[in-house]
């Protein structure tokens, strides 16, 4: 909304039959989330690939063309769908459509564990290779594994990182976005195996396919809870400490 506007979030719980447009027969009771701007809209050929990594229609610096690809990723995890309306001129809804869950009321180990050390003790000063083109969420998951006593060293290059896992440095593990414009995340992997043998590597990703990641052991899918990838990043270095290496 260039000339500014009204941006209007609408919740509903709703019954869908199995044949709305664009909800892939979705059908049964859902909660649909629709964001509506009064923009500039969208021309048929854009809203088209609005879903697509990477797409935009944003100038270099403005814009990576992931939000849309990692709310359509979120959505498709969670066996729901997504749908755009959008007219050049005439603004734009974004609708969400997520199954409704179980009205059962959550215990509290199912929303945290408690670990029997404090939080700042897990890490140990375990060197980590952090990897993700986004600066913002790259600082957001250092932040994360240096609360919980790693040694983070971060690159939102993925080729510098390369030059960092070839320098051979010591690094128990390797947290690696998946969609990166330079250097994908399954490439990093594959170069990175190629000269540190079986260093264990943690996919964080937002990517809206997870076929291309499905022979990976450690995949954390965004969103997710510090508490999440913590734990995922102790027990990934706990089984290649256990595990003989092959360098």
């Amino acid at each position: 909304m260039p000339e500014r506007g009204v941006v209007t979030i609408r919740t509903a719980a709703i019954d869908l039959r199995g044949n709305e447009p664009d909800t892939e027969g979705l059908a049964g009771r859902c909660v649909s989330i629709a964001i509506s701007d009064t923009g500039i809209g969208m021309p048929d050929e854009v809203r088209e690939r609005a879903f697509d990594p990477f797409f935009t229609t944003k100038k270099v610096s403005e814009g990576s063309g992931l939000g849309l690809s990692q709310v359509y990723g979120f959505v498709e995890q969670s066996g729901g769908a997504t749908r755009i309306e959008s007219k050049s001129g005439r603004g734009t809804t974004v609708t969400m459509y997520l199954p409704e869950g179980p009205n059962d009321e959550l215990t509290s180990d199912q929303v945290y564990v408690r670990a029997p050390r404090t939080i700042s003790e897990i890490g140990d000063g375990a060197r980590i290779i952090l990897v993700d083109d986004d600066e913002d969420v790259l600082h957001t998951l250092s932040t994360m594994l240096e609360g919980a006593g790693y040694a983070v060293v971060s690159f939102s290059d993925p080729l510098q990182a390369v030059e960092e896992i070839r320098s051979r440095r010591p690094a128990e593990l390797i947290v690696a976005d998946f969609a990166m414009p330079e250097l994908r995340g399954d490439e990093l992997a594959a170069e990175a195996r190629r000269l540190r043998g079986t260093i264990p590597i943690v996919f964080v990703t937002g990517y809206a396919d997870p076929a291309a990641l499905r022979a990976e052991p450690w995949v954390l899918q965004k969103p997710f809870r510090a508490a999440s990838l913590i734990q995922m990043v102790e027990q990934a270095i706990a089984l290649a400490k256990a595990t003989p290496s092959e360098i």
